[in-house]
């Protein structure tokens, strides 16, 4: 009678997790590894978002001041109720990053990808990205709220390199490879 309320069931090797229609979480199993302690679980309550971070491929080289992403939100929401302030990097491959990644820099709505959706740009420092990303592909999760309290997240993969050799002036020739 007790398990009557359960709406979504997982199971592990020796352990199975319930989602209760209250949104509650209850465990039974072994839990040699603390596996079934979900006292603490939260649920992520956020609606998912397109991401697109620009560039695609981040050369840890590169002098420029931003990262560019975009934000576009299901059809039914408007990016202009985003409160700036709440967008942020949420997580760089899975972990939290040691310093915060709150938006930069200028913003406006548009339509960056043209399908008929506005999308919010929004900018990210591109040192302080620089300063928390590894070489290789980097998944980006970017997390925002509305001014009433609907909050998003989506996630956008991009390759991070270390090429080439430092600008030598302004000029984006002077390269050296």
């Amino acid at each position: 009678p007790g398990c009557m309320d359960i709406s979504q069931v997982a199971a592990g090797c020796l352990h199975t997790v319930g989602l209760k229609s209250d949104g509650t979480i209850v465990a039974v199993g072994r839990n040699f590894e603390g596996q079934c302690d979900v006292v603490d679980w939260q649920l992520s309550s956020s609606l998912p978002l397109m991401v697109d971070i620009n560039p695609d491929i981040l050369n840890l080289k590169s002098k420029g001041n931003y990262v560019t992403c975009y934000i576009e939100l299901p059809e039914e929401y408007d990016p202009n109720l985003i409160n700036i302030e709440s967008v942020v990097i949420w997580e760089i491959n899975g972990s939290a990053p040691n310093t915060a990644l709150i938006a930069v820099g200028p913003f406006g709505v548009g339509d960056n990808n043209e399908n008929g959706i506005p999308d919010l740009m929004v900018k990210f420092d591109r040192q302080q990205l620089h300063g928390t990303v590894t070489i290789g592909n980097s998944d980006i999760t970017v997390y925002c709220e509305t001014y009433d309290g609907m909050s998003f997240e989506g996630c956008d993969s991009i390759l991070v390199v270390d090429k080439g050799k430092d600008h030598l002036s302004e000029d984006q020739s002077s390269v050296e490879y």
